[in-house]
């Protein structure tokens, strides 16, 4: 929320009270791996899936990192084979 300029609230919804993680998470990470597949011409989405920590039969998150890890740690252990 901001006044004028100023910002006046930030909320931090780590627990998916707020927004449903699932919902916002596993579209992105479909176009994703759609995108990638498209720009590479090479099966990615089993590793690009299992990176994010996403179960695309399951339709699940498996694996939050982008709440539970620093974006580095992700890189870190990306395996892209």
């Amino acid at each position: 929320m901001t006044v004028g300029n100023e910002v006046k609230l930030v909320i931090f919804d780590k627990d998916g009270t707020l927004v449903d993680f699932h919902r916002m998470w596993l579209p992105w990470a479909a176009n994703t791996v759609q995108l990638l597949e498209r720009a590479t011409a090479r099966p990615v989405g089993p590793a690009v899936y299992k990176t994010l920590g996403v179960d695309p039969i399951k339709g699940k998150v498996i694996n939050i990192y982008s709440s539970a890890a620093p974006l580095d740690s992700i890189g870190k252990n990306a395996r892209f084979s």
